[in-house]
């Protein structure tokens, strides 16, 4: 038996020189790997017979990520071949592993065939019908985009997991989008739809997910934002949804009042919300709104930029459920001191440029009684906090 149950397979150990090693290490090994991650760049084989790993067992593989590459670990590759038999080789992996719960697929490729081929592979494998569980998407579609869809909506997985990451700038048609969540209904729980490229309106309409419990749509961290957009939501369609992630995908056509204001009833069983606020997105009636229709939500995530740091004093006022408060403040250039423990702006701004010590806070402490100093949470409570988001403190 081996000692390790995960291997990660590098593009050079995927060459043609080394192919024969490789089936040799999965014939004798194969059955107590767990975990595989196969990478496959320009000094990779690409020259893959179908069937080509016969006599191997992967019989208690439950992972499996295959990822393609541009740049490889020799040189770049300038291949533009339309050609490839590399999912030659990913479908006789997945002919191997009868247990296979979970698969990622990312390819960094301008081969605008590959999606189908990847597609096409895994469609076909009897073997993934009952057990496959989670299932994550990456890479270029273009043309071909609407159809790999479909054809994976036709064997109707039991996803409990399912991560679509757009880099394209296509046209998305809803009913396709639609289609595809409706095959996953009855287990899906998790559902993350990222997009990398706002050229085009994406509109996503969820059908109803009994089951659904996080749902996830975000944009590029940097960059233009993401164009994708609610259409006809409504909680009722989510009725167990216990966490939601809106993360830099608010422009103008994602309005996020009309999110928060599409129920006429508090959705109870949210307690967790991720926000970026960014185009002003997320205002004082949001917060007030969002802490009626979420009177149980416990964790908040905020994201800030420079301008939506006073929010903060909104969240404290109206959030009295929240339990755990994460501030991101990676685009956020002023100093929000202030804000988290009510001293005066520029007493804060001076006490981050002189670098007070443990000691000077400990002097402010045993002189005053925190709870007049601080109109919202203590500044006692905070200390921590600052610790955590490196702050002199």
């Amino acid at each position: 038996m081996l000692p390790y149950l995960r291997f990660d397979l590098r593009p050079t150990i995927l060459s043609r020189a080394n192919l024969s090693k490789v089936s040799m290490f999965l014939k004798q090994y194969g059955p107590c790997i767990t975990y595989l991650c196969v990478n496959m760049a320009f000094e990779s084989e690409d020259n893959f017979p179908v069937n080509c790993l016969p006599n191997i067992s992967l019989s208690n593989l439950k992972t499996l990520e295959f990822h393609v590459n541009i740049r490889g670990e020799q040189r770049p590759s300038f291949r533009t071949d339309l050609e490839t038999t590399r999912h030659n080789f990913l479908a006789s992996l997945l002919n191997c592993a009868p247990q296979l719960e979970s698969l990622v697929f990312w390819c960094d490729s301008e081969n605008i065939l590959w999606p189908d081929q990847v597609i096409q592979a895994f469609s076909q494998c009897p073997n993934l019908s009952n057990c496959l569980r989670h299932l994550k998407l990456s890479f270029p579609m273009r043309n071909n985009f609407c159809t790999c869809l479909r054809d994976l909506s036709e064997r109707k997985f039991p996803l409990k997991s399912f991560t679509l990451v757009i880099r394209e700038p296509i046209l998305i048609s809803p009913d396709i989008i639609f289609s595809l969540l409706s095959s996953f209904q009855p287990t899906l729980e998790e559902l993350t739809i990222v997009d990398l490229q706002g050229s085009y309106s994406k509109p996503i309409e969820l059908p109803h997910l009994p089951v659904l419990k996080s749902l996830t749509f975000e944009g590029a961290l940097v960059g233009g934002n993401c164009t994708l957009y609610l259409n006809k939501f409504s909680f009722s369609r989510v009725p167990q949804l216990k966490k939601l992630v809106l993360k830099y995908c608010h422009q103008f056509n994602f309005d996020m009042q009309s999110l928060l204001y599409c129920s006429h009833y508090p959705h109870l069983n949210l307690t967790e919300l991720h926000v970026s606020l960014e185009k002003n997105c997320f205002d004082t009636h949001c917060v007030i709104q969002a802490s009626i229709l979420f009177p149980r939500l416990k964790v908040l995530n905020i994201d800030f930029n420079s301008e939506s740091k006073f929010i903060l004093r909104d969240v404290f006022q109206q959030m009295q459920t929240i339990q755990e408060l994460t501030v991101n403040l990676r685009k956020c250039e002023q100093c929000i001191d202030d804000v988290l423990c009510g001293l005066p702006t520029d007493f804060c701004d001076e006490m981050k440029g002189r670098g007070v010590s443990n000691d000077c806070v400990f002097l402010i402490q045993s002189a005053h009684d925190w709870t007049d100093l601080c109109e919202y949470p203590s500044l006692k409570d905070m200390i921590s906090e600052w610790n955590y988001f490196g702050y002199i403190f």
